[in-house]
């Protein structure tokens, strides 16, 4: 193992645009950058794609910067999701190869490297392969990557700056009746089930939707609701505290592509119990100590699980205190250090075979 202080190059994309992908990062980020025997070089790739000369000039000003700071280094991170990795995991992997670095990547979301088709998809793959250690969101991903004859693959899950206890609702018993949906706004979200389910009960409960419409909803799927509102969007520092005001979260989800919603790390956050679907990997991170699953695109199953936390407020403050026991296994300071201990390794085995750098 590599002693004293370690020189680690991140690559990847940065707020702004506020994303998903971006915001992991920028997490990992600010928690690296606490830490005094890290060496800590970051090369933002936000504004390359699709802003014309403007992101072209801004594409070769990276290139260089690549090249320069992975001589510097002495292990390399790239991280990407999986429909931008064809385009900067090559000049990644190139830097780190011209200068005999160790590459790590990191690929955001729940989808298989393996589901591009054609010349990117042969790219992603060959770029996968390739890497001294490949991480992925979720255990569904670790054995895609096995199969793919990857065995230089670990669990790298999304996480959260948990922080002290003291930014939890209140532990204080009580029942559950204010309900609250927070993501984008999607037929593949579960918002219809969600409406359906909801509005069967009577004026004792409350559900609350945020995020932005996309694939062609509209505000006008909620007029005349009499249960369920819309609250427009939130900015991603106000989530927790907006959070707070409720009592469990939604999220009946089947969409495609989901790995671990962002989302419900956030209710962990402001512990909030989690009524989700038993779709793809979303059983990982959910189970019977701080939610509940249903069959996705179930109304009947979905209303059910929420008239169980309605009802049954026992059940409901179990569950909110096993929230409180999620925290830690997703929180950034503990993957943050993981993060670090695997460059350690990554840069002792390259030490080992090419001497220190």
């Amino acid at each position: 193992m590599t002693d004293g202080p370690i020189r680690i190059l991140i690559i990847g994309t940065l707020p702004p645009p506020i994303g998903g992908a971006s915001v992991l990062l920028q997490h990992l980020v600010d928690a690296l950058s606490e830490r005094n025997e890290i060496g800590l070089t970051v090369i933002n790739t936000s504004g390359v794609r699709g802003n014309g000369i403007k992101g072209f000039f801004r594409l070769i000003g990276m290139l260089g910067r690549i090249v320069t700071e992975t001589r510097k280094s002495q292990v390399i991170t790239l991280h990407a999701a999986t429909s931008g990795l064809h385009f900067i995991g090559p000049i990644a992997y190139g830097a780190a190869r011209l200068w005999g670095r160790p590459l790590l990547l990191r690929k955001f979301g729940g989808t298989d490297h393996r589901d591009k088709v054609g010349v990117k998809g042969r790219v992603i793959r060959w770029i996968v392969h390739r890497t001294n250690l490949f991480l992925v969101e979720t255990k569904m991903l670790i054995d895609a990557a096995k199969e793919d004859g990857i065995t230089r693959v670990a669990w790298y899950p999304n996480n959260r700056p948990f922080g002290e206890a003291n930014e939890l609702a209140s532990a204080k018993p009580r029942p559950c009746r204010r309900f609250v949906f927070m993501s984008h706004v999607r037929p593949v979200k579960g918002v219809a089930e969600l409406i359906d389910a909801a509005e069967r009960f009577g004026e004792e409960v409350t559900v609350d939707v945020y995020g932005p419409f996309r694939d062609g909803l509209s505000e006008e799927i909620f007029a005349g609701r009499q249960r369920v509102h819309y609250k427009g969007v939130v900015s991603p520092d106000e989530v927790a505290a907006v959070l707070r005001e409720y009592d469990a979260l939604l999220l009946p989800t089947y969409h495609p592509g989901e790995g671990y919603p962002g989302i419900v790390l956030e209710a962990y956050r402001a512990g909030l119990p989690v009524v989700t679907t038993r779709w793809r990997a979303v059983p990982e991170i959910v189970d019977d100590t701080c939610g509940i699953l249903v069959e996705p695109r179930n109304v009947d199953a979905l209303h059910e699980a929420m008239r169980s936390l309605v009802e049954n407020e026992e059940l409901f403050n179990r569950l909110r205190a096993g929230v409180r026991a999620k925290r830690e296994m997703f929180d950034t300071a503990t993957w943050a250090e993981r993060l670090v201990e695997m460059c350690r390794e990554l840069a002792h085995a390259s030490e080992t075979r090419h001497g220190p750098v």
